[in-house]
């Protein structure tokens, strides 16, 4: 999926859509998959299935971290859907949507 494809099915302001790609770029990273690979539609248990179990999610939040220059609390951004059972189902342009929420002024860093 090109990142034009990818955008227009995630919640993000135009100016936030740099991190909506930078939070994709972490996930293909993570899971060593091509980004075009990585769809908003994709669930936590979709990225179960190849192979991203729970620990790695914290390596996940650190990737995006690392990649926006900021530091945030995961509960706090994701809420009890991160530490609860509905996880699962929760999809990536979900997690994009909720992360753009508590953080509006945020922009990826230049490389």
């Amino acid at each position: 999926m090109a990142d034009e494809a990818f955008l227009s099915h995630v919640t993000v302001s135009e100016p936030l859509r740099p991190i909506a790609l930078a939070m994709r770029n972490v996930f293909a990273d993570a899971l060593k998959v091509p980004v075009a690979t990585i769809y908003p539609t994709d669930t936590i248990k979709h990225f179960s299935e190849l192979h991203f179990d729970g620990l790695d999610f914290l390596d996940i939040a650190f990737r995006i971290e690392r990649a926006l220059l900021v530091k945030f609390d995961l509960q706090e951004v994701w809420g009890q859907s991160f530490v609860g059972a509905k996880l699962d189902t929760v999809t990536l342009a979900e997690l994009i949507a909720r992360f753009a929420e508590h953080y509006p002024s945020m922009s990826p860093r230049k490389a």
